[in-house]
């Protein structure tokens, strides 16, 4: 009598619904590339540390301009490797798989867009572009970048352009010293022109002489 009645009962249950839950979302820009996304992992970590691993990561990073996703996220992971814990390189998987610093790549996009309509010529992904002291952009990392510090030397800089938190700054060996002349560099990391521009601009904010920044282009 039991049975019968518990299959009775299976007999009047409501029919089984899928509760699985689909989710699509799109940004409101288009697509970031993902070995800069890799980059802002770094601004996580640790506090004095999330400098030295983006410069790091920067330095390291092979030239990915113009390749696909999947050759980019090869060479973010291959690069990242050496420098985190393997928990940690989970984490970075993870978070270029949902995009997750795709917005802050977005903001220094923003940021060249501006410097771009003050006057700047266009970056055209593989060419890096400084503005010294929001003054003069500059598309040449050997004398005419030269000149240009040279000129803001001159005038004692303005710290022209300013320095937002979204922005990575080049640390300098002297924490007392505070260089009145501001170097922007918008650049695509791994590129030859970014490395050109970075082997003269670390050196001198090393020394104290500028303050380095750099912004993704």
């Amino acid at each position: 009598t039991l049975a019968l009645a518990l299959l009775a009962g299976a007999g009047r249950a409501a029919p089984q619904r899928n509760k699985a839950v689909h989710v699509s979302v799109t940004a409101p820009w288009g697509a970031t590339p993902l070995a800069l996304e890799a980059s802002e992992f770094f601004g996580a970590s640790a506090p004095g540390e999330s400098e030295r691993l983006f410069w790091e990561y920067a330095r390291a990073l092979p030239a990915v301009v113009g390749k696909s996703d999947k050759e980019q996220y090869e060479a973010a992971i291959t690069t990242a490797a050496p420098l985190v814990s393997a928990g940690q390189l989970d984490l970075l998987k993870y978070a270029l798989a949902i995009r997750q610093f795709s917005p802050k790549v977005h903001a220094h996009r923003t940021l060249w867009e501006a410097a771009e309509a003050a006057g700047c010529n266009a970056v055209d992904g593989t060419s890096a572009v400084a503005v010294v002291d929001g003054h003069e952009c500059v598309s040449d990392p050997g004398e005419g970048l030269k000149k240009a510090l040279k000129a803001a030397s001159a005038r004692n800089g303005t710290g022209g352009g300013g320095v937002h938190d979204l922005d990575h700054e080049y640390a300098s060996a002297s924490a007392s010293s505070s260089p009145s002349v501001v170097v922007h560099l918008y650049a695509a990391i791994g590129s030859e022109s970014f490395r050109a521009f970075h082997a003269v601009l670390a050196k001198r904010a090393a020394k104290g002489k500028i303050r380095y920044i750099l912004r993704h282009a």
